[in-house]
């Protein structure tokens, strides 16, 4: 448990703010502080584990206090992966409500941006961006609508760091032939957050996250929390990462609810379309896991213009099982729903092979 003072700020009405940085473990009294706010308290087991410091090796969390005359005033929250220090997800930014309108947002954030920034930041997610956000706050510190958030309210912003001339993305996520697969862990929030809500050619990005269609992943924190709890039902999850510890890819499998069901995973590879030629390299590797696990079947779904996804996984081993006939709607376009699916016993038998060109 530390707490230091960083920096004061001259507040609007003259007041002077202290914000002080907590590490994990943080104290009682900080944890109570907290787990008041609405973000972490919707999560609250997660939140307990990183106030708690129980994913200090996977997540490295920022916790900034903003105290006026000694009393808590604000708190901010962003979180890092251990090992990839470009991306962040910023939790939330908290004003008491007695104290709003005095800059103390803007004070946090602006600290919170250069922390990020000298340790080798270069993007911050936002999501949920409901009606008590700072939107005027971060407009003007150059946060921008991005992704699927561009399409609904309520959706993801971003700012960009001394990215000059080069778009992030492209850079970002340019191809690295050196990569290895792993086991996802709780510290991929912002590459989930990144990836997942990255513009992508698919319709049908991940079935289980409901990321059909112009859909935001991630709402409150929630979906990554959730999708973590079902790995603690027999489920497999792996990220692809690059040299640099860049998520750019990962395949999992997710349970059904009926018991009669239970030998049955649906399973979605989301992956960014410059590392297409991975993907049944990460599908073998998530199949072969499952096959450990008493498994005796596999689903996947995609839309039927989905034409990428489907070579995946027909190259993985999937057969086209049924189409249900204008099943999606997006926009106003209407398309087919296939569902795809790999007997697993027969699948240890199917050779994969890269895909090259795939679009």
């Amino acid at each position: 448990m530390s707490e230091e003072i960083l920096c004061s700020r001259i507040l609007r009405d003259g007041g002077e703010l202290i914000i002080k940085r907590a590490a994990p473990p943080l104290s009682e009294k900080l944890i109570n502080v907290f787990l008041r706010t609405p973000e972490l308290s919707a999560t609250r087991n997660e939140s307990r584990m990183r106030l708690f410091g129980a994913l200090r090796n996977q997540s490295s969390d920022c916790f900034l206090i903003g105290e006026l005359n000694g009393r808590v005033a604000g708190t901010l929250w962003y979180c890092t992966p251990s090992t990839c220090k470009e991306i962040a997800y910023m939790g939330e930014v908290f004003t008491a409500e007695k104290q709003r309108g005095r800059g103390i947002a803007t004070s946090l954030l602006g600290v919170a941006v250069d922390i990020f920034r000298r340790n080798g930041g270069r993007a911050i997610y936002i999501t949920n961006l409901c009606p008590r956000a700072p939107h005027d706050i971060y407009r003007k510190l150059g946060f921008k609508a991005y992704g699927y958030g561009q399409h609904a309210y309520g959706g993801i912003i971003r700012l960009t760091l001394d990215e000059g001339n080069e778009d992030f993305d492209q850079s970002y996520y340019r191809y690295d032939p050196n990569t290895c697969i792993r086991e996802v862990n709780w510290g991929d929030l912002p590459h989930f957050i990144s990836l997942l809500n990255h513009p992508h050619p698919w319709i049908v990005r991940a079935y289980n996250f409901g990321l059909i269609g112009h859909t935001v992943f991630d709402e409150l924190g929630k979906s990554f929390m959730n999708f973590m709890k079902t790995l603690k039902r027999g489920n497999v999850a792996l990220a692809l990462e690059t040299n640099n510890h860049r998520v750019v890819g990962t395949a999992y499998s997710a349970s059904l609810q009926s018991a009669s069901q239970s030998h049955v995973k649906t399973v979605d590879i989301p992956i960014h379309p410059n590392y297409y030629g991975e993907a049944a390299r990460l599908m073998r590797m998530l199949i072969e896991k499952l096959c450990d696990r008493r498994n005796e079947k596999l689903q996947a779904y995609a839309a039927a213009t989905d034409k990428s996804k489907i070579k995946i996984l027909t190259s993985s081993g999937f057969e086209r099982e049924a189409t249900m006939k204008g099943q999606l709607k997006v926009g106003t376009q209407t398309v087919d729903l296939e569902v795809y699916s790999c007997a697993l016993k027969e699948s240890l038998g199917t050779s994969y092979y890269p895909l090259e060109g795939t679009t």
